[in-house]
């Protein structure tokens, strides 16, 4: 984790509170505790284990339904709606996954949700590994790493897709709909001593953000 993500007043005793309720602050948590290319690529591949996982353990179709509608509610209530549906749009993929992995493990005469518990077990302790491994911060949240996580982890992959085609961090907003963001992180509001030190949190915040793209 390389010193100029970190704000000041943080150190690896001295983690700040997740921002629950926040998408900004909390995609900035994020950034600041995934900050290597070693741990992007690891949540990039099993995070999704989780979801898929967490789907192939309800026994009923209506269970099923209650557990993507869950994971797609933290978005819903923080973001804005065409993000919250790209999102949703990629539980329905795990969902779909999830199906796959049942039918193979129900024809080899197995307990769907015995084997469903022992991926999602295995994939936690790669994760906690790979933080454990890459990262001098860690990130103790089980908010976080159980519901936030995946999809801050797929907003970042979005914002880095939208960069690769020339589309900055405000612009990203701006197709997304959160033109309160999207007005926050414009470049004009950083682009001089005195317009970054009247705007300190928001430049630190943007920053953190790019550097975020950038090293994935």
């Amino acid at each position: 984790l390389g010193p100029s993500l970190l704000p000041s007043n943080m150190t690896p005793s001295a983690a700040p509170p997740y921002p629950i309720p926040e998408l900004r602050p909390s995609l900035v948590y994020h950034a600041v505790y995934h900050s290597t290319t070693q741990i992007a690529i690891n949540h990039m591949i099993l995070l999704p284990f989780n979801i898929v996982c967490t789907l192939m353990i309800p026994p009923t179709c209506r269970l099923r339904v209650c557990v993507a509608g869950a994971y797609c509610a933290y978005p819903a209530a923080v973001a804005p709606p065409l993000l919250t549906l790209a999102y949703c749009f990629y539980v329905c993929l795990c969902w779909s996954a999830a199906e796959s992995f049942r039918s193979l493990i129900e024809m080899q005469g197995h307990s769907v949700p015995a084997v469903a518990l022992l991926i999602m077990l295995f994939s936690f302790l790669l994760q906690v590994l790979g933080h454990k491994l890459s990262e001098p911060v860690t990130a103790a949240h089980l908010f976080h790493g159980f519901v936030g996580a995946p999809f801050l982890e797929l907003s970042l992959r979005l914002m880095k897709l939208f960069k690769l085609v020339g589309i900055n961090e405000a612009g990203f907003w701006s197709v997304f709909g959160d033109t309160t963001i999207a007005s926050m992180v414009g470049y004009e509001k950083c682009s001089g001593v005195a317009a970054k030190k009247a705007n300190a949190d928001v430049c630190h915040d943007a920053d953190i953000i790019r550097k975020a793209m950038i090293r994935s």
